[in-house]
C-alpha cells in the first residue's frame, strides 16, 4: 500500500455527486421533467435553466449553488410531484385555484385550516374571506405549519378576524 499511495492521486477538492444529472428548462406550469415524470418548482425560476440531480430517493433542482426544491423521486410514470408550497404566490392573482386546483385540493394541512377558512368567510364573505385565507397561506412559505397553526389557535375567537391579524401573530411567535 504504501508503494501504491506515492505514486496514487490526490483525493479531489469536493466529494462525488451519486447522482445523474441534466440541464432543462422550467416551463410555464412551474415543473421540469425528468423522465416521464414534472416535478415542481418555485414561481420566480419559471422558464430558467436549471440542473436537475436525480438521486436514488430524491430529485433536486438547482440553479447555480442554490437548491430551489427537493422531492422524494418518483419511479412512476407520466406523474406530476408537486409542492402546494411553489404555487402559493399564484393564488393572489388566481384565488379560483384554491379549489379547483388538485395541487390544493389534494393538499393535507391541519383541519384547524379549514376551520380558519369557514370563519373568515363567514365574516368577510366567500370572496374577501377566501383572499384572508390565501394571505394566511402564504405564511407558509417563510414559517412552519406549526407556528402558523399556533398562531391561529390563538387568535381563534377574535372578533373581525383577519389575516393581519394572524399574520402579526405568526411574526410575533417567530420572534
Amino acid at each position: 500500500f504504501d508503494l501504491e499511495k506515492a505514486g496514487a492521486s490526490p483525493l479531489p477538492a469536493y466529494r462525488f455527486d451519486a447522482c445523474v444529472g441534466r440541464v432543462g428548462v422550467v416551463d410555464k406550469y412551474q415543473t421540469v421533467q425528468l423522465e416521464t415524470n414534472h416535478y415542481s418548482v418555485p414561481r420566480g425560476v419559471a422558464f430558467c435553466p436549471v440542473t436537475i440531480k436525480a438521486y436514488v430517493d430524491r430529485v433536486d433542482v438547482v440553479q447555480g449553488d442554490r437548491l430551489l426544491a427537493s422531492h422524494a423521486r418518483s419511479y412512476g410514470r407520466n406523474e406530476s410531484i408537486l409542492d402546494p408550497l411553489h404555487y402559493l404566490a399564484a393564488l393572489s392573482r388566481k384565488p379560483g385555484c384554491l379549489d379547483h386546483s388538485g395541487v390544493f385540493r389534494n393538499w393535507k394541512l391541519p383541519g384547524l385550516f379549514a376551520d380558519l377558512r369557514g370563519t373568515l368567510e363567514r365574516e368577510h364573505g366567500a370572496r374577501g374571506g377566501g383572499r384572508h385565507y390565501i394571505r394566511v397561506l402564504q405564511l407558509l412559505v417563510g414559517h412552519p405549519v406549526e407556528r402558523i397553526a399556533q398562531a391561529i389557535q390563538e387568535c381563534r375567537g377574535r372578533q373581525g378576524l383577519t389575516a393581519e391579524t394572524i399574520i402579526a401573530k405568526a411574526r410575533a411567535l417567530a420572534a
